[in-house]
This record gives C-alpha cells, structure tokens and sequence, in this order.
C-alpha cells in the first residue's frame, strides 16, 4: 500500500466545495491515504470523523461525543485507530497548554489504573484567542466555550464527551475554581489567564469526589452562568438559543448521538461500501478523484435532509422566504436526491443553501474558513508527516507529462498514469 500514498497528489482534496464549512477535506484525505498506506483500515476514522461532523456542524450540537477509549497503562486513545489523542494535538495551540493539560490527564487516569480507582477530568477551555492563524493568515479564535470531559462511568466503560456552552472567560476562570483549582494559579490576565485556565484540568477521582459524570459539571456551570437558555454564537453573527433542559437531555443520552436516521445511515454506509469496492484501485487518480466527490456528496446529502426537516428560521438566515418549511418546498424535493450515483463531481451551485448553512455554524474548527478541529482531537499533525510521502518533492504523470498534476484532458481520459518523482524544473 505504501507505493498507493506515494502517488496520491498532494493537492487532492484541495479547494473543494466544501472549503469554509468547517470540515477540513484536504487533511481527512491525507489522512485516509496515510492510513491506507500504513495497510491500517482507513475507514474508521474517516466514518468517526463525518459522524462527530454531522453532531458539531450539521445539526449543531452542543453535546459533541467522543469515540475514545484506554490503553493498558490508562492513558486515553481513540477507540478507532488505537492511537493516543496526546500524539494528534498541535503544539502550538494556545502556547502549548492544550498538549500540557492532555498530558496531565493521561497521568490522572495512569495513576488511577494503577490504584483500580475510577475518576473524571475536564479541560476547561475559554472562548476567544487560540495562538494559532488560519490558512490564509487570519487569527483563529474559538467562539464559544468548550469543555471536554472523559470519565469512567460505573459499568466500568470509558468515555468523553465535549459541552460547547456560552461562558465568558471570566465565567470559566470562575468554573475552574468551582471545580476545585486554586484560585492564585488563575491570577494572571488576557492570553495568559485563558492558558492558565486551560494548563489546569479538574480530577477527580471515585468513590470521594462530589463529582462523578459530566451531568455533575453541567451543574456546575449553571451555578456560574444561570439557568437561563444557553445563547450561542454563530459564524455569521447571529445568536443560536438552547434550553437548559435540551443540552441536559443530550448529555444524558450522549451515546445516542452519534445514531442518524436511516435515510443518514444510508449515505454513510454507501460511502463505505465506495470505500470497501475501491480499495485496491486507490492509487487510480481517477479513484482518487471519486473519493473526494463521495466524501463531499455525503455531508451534503446529510445537510439537505437536515434542512428538509428544519423550519423556516433557517431558511430565512439563508435568505429564503415564507413561512413554509424547506421540506414543503417543490425545489427541495425535487432536488434532495440530485446528487446521484452518476454525480462523480458535485456541483456547488446544485446545493448553494447547504454549503451557506455550513459555512454559518460556528462549531469546534471555527467554519466560515475551515479552521482547527475540536480540542483534544486535533489531527493536523499529520501534515508534519506529509514530506514523509514525497510533498514537495515534485511528481511527473507519465501519461501528459505534467509535474505535480495531471492534465485535464488526462483526468478525462481517466489517466491512473503513475507519477514519477521527478526534479521539478
């Protein structure tokens, strides 16, 4: 499989039509083909990733459930690849505490493994400056409060979960010391009060601990901010409002979440099984190609049988007008399917409502411009490993002569030509 990665353009999965929305589809098809090469089964995460997607950005919730699990000294790993979350988070985010407080975690469940006790951590990240720019050089900031929390429920099963809530940063200083951090690690200002905030994870271990189960800290928050409806911040300015009683609903059926209707089941399992059919002709680049079409026909079929189901709140945030739903609506029907099996390259201008609706969602990454992933499980640290597979190295298709591409009369003529690392001139 390695000779599959070597020849996989590096560009594949660049401007796609789903650019802006949040899901970054250059990085998951670098990572498919790393996994491919790696003769690991690229599937999984690929498929965890899509469904995490579809809770955080699609249907915009504020529970985000996490696939992980332990390994044999404790330390917390997704529960697809087996791999640890410390190794995929991006060092220089918020100067390095994110990894730090990550690391601090592994040590808390490390050391209860040891003692057969049981116990939960939670990080405590604040809105706003992250340290880190986006593709085009801008300031990535979180919009809203985010607080991963793993623990290990009474039936022995590990789990984690992030709540996406509206504190203030002063309100998630005031959360870290209700929690149980000492008050004078938090004394500092600005930047450097949202790192501390972060560096300092809350532990706490079973049976002693008041708290046991993320409902424990959701509580917690209340006491700081309220009982009133959660209001969040969109990318495109606007307020989204959630009761009190439908983020406490989520977290308690948590593991639910990640289950879609049917009709969303389908589209995943069609990907899948495009997967599963294709494997050994992914070093086709004609293949390569229908990849990225299929991951983008997925999130956008999921999308518009969202919408379908929406009110026309959304609708008007789009620009549409009435008071009918979108599922009423003789355009919406007669396009719900439009992206069919002989689609191999979706068109945005078939699904401009779905990709603003997107682009709208403030979530984990940012959207509006793709920007990083959700804390804890940030993968971008496979590009550090590109040039490990020949990025840069310059590429020659043996069929057009092209150095790092493939012509377009040669895509049409579904070239599969190998590209020879070559010198580029």
């Amino acid at each position: 499989m390695k000779e599959s990665l070597a020849q996989t353009p590096h560009y594949l999965g660049e401007n796609s039509i789903l650019d802006g929305t949040g899901f970054d589809l250059y990085k998951e098809v670098q990572r498919f083909f790393l996994n491919l090469n790696q003769a690991n089964n690229p599937t999984p995460e690929l498929e965890a990733n899509i469904r995490t997607y579809v809770v955080e950005y699609i249907f915009n919730g504020t529970v985000i459930p996490h696939l992980v699990d332990q390994d044999g000294e404790g330390n917390v790993i997704n529960s697809y690849d087996k791999q640890r979350i410390v190794n995929k988070i991006t060092p220089s985010e918020r100067r390095g505490v994110i990894l730090r407080a990550s690391e601090k975690i592994d040590e808390f469940f490390r050391n209860l493994r040891r003692t057969g006790r049981k116990g939960l951590a939670a990080v405590n990240s604040p809105e706003g400056w992250t340290g880190m720019r986006d593709s085009e050089g801008d300031l990535i900031e979180y919009v809203n409060h985010q607080i991963p929390i793993f623990w290990t429920r009474e039936d022995k099963r590990f789990r984690g979960l992030t709540l996406v809530t509206d504190l203030t940063p002063e309100q998630s200083k005031q959360l870290s010391i209700n929690l149980g951090i000492n008050e004078i690690k938090l004394s500092r200002q600005g930047e450097d009060l949202i790192c501390d905030i972060v560096e300092n994870p809350a532990t706490f271990s079973y049976p002693r601990s008041r708290i046991k189960t993320p409902e424990d800290v959701f509580q917690e928050i209340l006491r700081v901010r309220g009982s009133g409806d959660f209001a969040f911040k969109q990318q495109d300015g606007s307020i989204k409002y959630v009761p009190v009683k439908k983020m406490l609903e989520d977290i308690r059926r948590f593991d639910e979440l990640l289950e879609f209707s049917e009709e969303i089941e389908v589209y995943i399992a069609n990907l899948k099984q495009f997967i599963l059919d294709n494997t050994i002709d992914f070093k086709n680049h004609f293949t390569q190609k229908r990849l990225v079409s299929e991951i983008e026909r997925t999130i956008l079929k999921i999308t518009r049988v969202t919408l379908i189901s929406s009110t026309n709140v959304i609708l008007t945030r789009l620009g549409g007008e009435g008071s009918t739903k979108l599922d009423s609506s003789p355009s919406a029907q007669n396009d719900k399917h439009a992206l069919n099996d002989n689609d191999y390259f979706p068109s945005p201008d078939n699904f401009k409502k779905e990709i603003a609706y997107l682009k709208m969602q403030a979530g984990c990454a940012g959207g509006g411009k793709g920007k990083r992933k959700v804390l804890l499980s940030d993968s971008a640290k496979v590009l550090e490993n590109l040039n490990s597979f020949g990025v840069g190295k310059g590429r020659r298709c043996k069929m057009c002569g092209e150095i790092n591409y493939c012509s377009e009369s040669c895509w049409k003529e579904d070239c599969g030509g190998d590209l020879d690392f070559a010198a580029a001139a």
